[in-house]
C-alpha cells in the first residue's frame, strides 16, 4: 500500500484532515486540491493517483468554479465540454462575470 502523499492541510479547513482516507476519499480529496489548493499539492496529488485517474475525477466531477475550469482545462489538455461540470448544471458561463 502507498503511503500518504505530502499535502498541505489548505484546501480541507472544512473537516479533521487526519480523518481522510485517501483512497475512500479519493474523489473528495482530488476536487478540494484542484479547487483550493496549492501547487504543490496538485503535484503531489497527481504523482499519487496518477495522470489518468486525476483526468477521469476532475471529468465527472459536478463543480467547479469557472477558473478552475480553465485551469484544468489546460494543465491536463482536457476540452471543457468533456467536464461534468461545465456541461451540466449548476454551471452558469455568466454567474462569475
Amino acid at each position: 500500500m502507498k503511503g500518504k502523499p505530502d499535502i498541505s492541510k489548505k484546501a480541507f479547513w472544512d473537516i479533521r484532515f487526519e480523518d481522510l482516507d485517501f483512497e475512500k476519499n479519493k474523489e473528495y480529496i482530488i476536487a478540494k486540491i484542484f479547487e483550493y489548493g496549492k501547487w504543490e499539492d496538485m503535484i503531489a496529488i497527481t504523482r499519487y493517483y496518477g495522470e489518468n485517474e486525476i483526468k477521469a475525477v476532475l471529468k465527472k466531477h459536478l463543480f467547479f468554479f469557472p477558473d478552475t475550469i480553465s485551469f484544468i482545462s489546460t494543465i491536463f489538455d482536457i476540452k471543457k465540454e468533456e467536464m461534468a461540470c461545465y456541461t451540466k448544471k449548476p454551471y452558469r458561463p455568466n454567474v462569475f462575470s
